[in-house]
């Protein structure tokens, strides 16, 4: 019978790295940490060791690193659900940014719709992070209370987005009532007086009330009413939108343009007008609200307000680590509101035209 020996795999180290590349391991430690402009190692010789590193396949160890120094190392990222493409889209963010410090990883935790925070913040604080991000959770939850019940907890550095103006913490967000704004200034723009908003459940939801109160200002600066019936909450349910958006169209007069909370309430829109017989954009222009990827792909395309969501996240790992890195114990807090953009495409025009009333025939 044939006997296999397992062969002994080896780790490689800065010493084999330094020799390779012709100078100290300390020179090598200090490039492939980070802190080669603060002992001042010339630019063509971080760039040789960096490149050096790079063929010969060398990953520094982090754990290693981690019992020397007493820092983890690690970012922990607490998220709603990775299947939810703003979600996605940050946390695209994220990694970008973790990968271009290149000695930080990532925990992901999933919190099942806020059920359970404060267990995973004791989790974070027993894997000793360097900080949390906090991405799309409910607010359903009182995270104060909750960080505040515990001193471990009241120590770990939070970043979050989409997670209510009362989570604690730094808070990093699209400025969604500017982006409300900004849309129906441009309706406006085109010829609309009769503007109109649908989707987005009415209680505790901030970032759908950031975008009515932007709607709202935009129309009374502009000294447009609001007539009953132009603004039609709906819970985010596929059916319950499409019921919203059925009510408003019917109206006499209805809307010329409408507002659509999001991406998803404003292609079901568009299916309701065809429903109707109502076209996009000649009877009706319809705006939404993230520049997602079924923006690109509805039929018309959809103009959007495009979020900035991979800024989000690469900026909350700046303010973790920048945090993380300082001599204080300093906590990242305030809030960041981050500029979104219009995306002009297929499904706004002008308003149709009246049509002229025909005159009595005389007899």
């Amino acid at each position: 019978m044939e006997r296999r020996t397992l062969k002994k795999v080896t780790r490689l180290s800065i010493y084999d790295v330094a020799t390779e590349a012709g100078c100290s391991h300390s020179a090598v430690a200090a490039v492939l940490s980070g802190k080669a402009k603060k002992i001042r190692i010339a630019d063509a010789t971080a760039a040789r060791i960096q490149a050096v590193a790079r063929r010969m396949g060398y990953r520094p160890n982090a754990l290693a690193r981690a019992s020397r120094s007493g820092r983890s190392g690690v970012v922990a990222a607490i998220v709603s659900s990775v299947s939810r493409e703003f979600v996605g889209r940050v946390m695209d963010g994220v990694l970008e940014a973790l990968y271009e410090r290149g000695q930080y990883t990532i925990k992901m935790l999933r919190s099942e719709i806020g059920a359970g925070l404060s267990s995973l913040l004791d989790e974070c604080v027993e894997h000793r992070v360097e900080g949390v991000f906090c991405c799309d959770l409910t607010r359903s939850v009182d995270a104060g209370a909750i960080i505040q019940d515990d001193p471990a907890r009241r120590r770990l550095r939070i970043v979050h987005t989409n997670c209510g103006p009362d989570f604690p913490g730094l808070r990093i967000d699209p400025d969604d009532q500017a982006g409300a704004m900004m849309a129906v200034d441009f309706l406006i723009a085109l010829g609309h007086r009769r503007i109109g908003f649908v989707g987005g459940p009415t209680a505790e939801i901030y970032t759908v009330d950031n975008r009515r109160i932007g709607y709202r200002s935009a129309m009374l600066k502009a000294g447009l009413k609001i007539p009953d019936g132009f603004i039609q909450p709906a819970a985010w349910q596929a059916e319950a939108v499409a019921v919203a958006a059925r009510n408003i169209l019917t109206l006499n007069p209805r809307p010329t343009a409408l507002l659509a909370v999001n991406d998803e309430a404003a292609a079901i829109t568009i299916r309701v007008a065809a429903e109707l017989g109502i076209k996009v954009p000649g009877d009706l222009s319809i705006v939404g609200f993230s520049d997602e990827l079924l923006a690109s792909f509805t039929l018309p395309s959809l103009t959007t307000i495009a979020q900035p969501h991979t800024d989000i996240g690469r900026r909350a790992i700046a303010a973790l680590i920048e945090a993380a890195e300082s001599t204080s114990d300093h906590k990242p807090n305030g809030v960041i509101l981050l500029p979104v953009k219009l995306i002009v495409r297929e499904s706004t025009a002008a308003p149709p035209t009246p049509r002229p009333t025909r005159a009595p025939t005389q007899m």
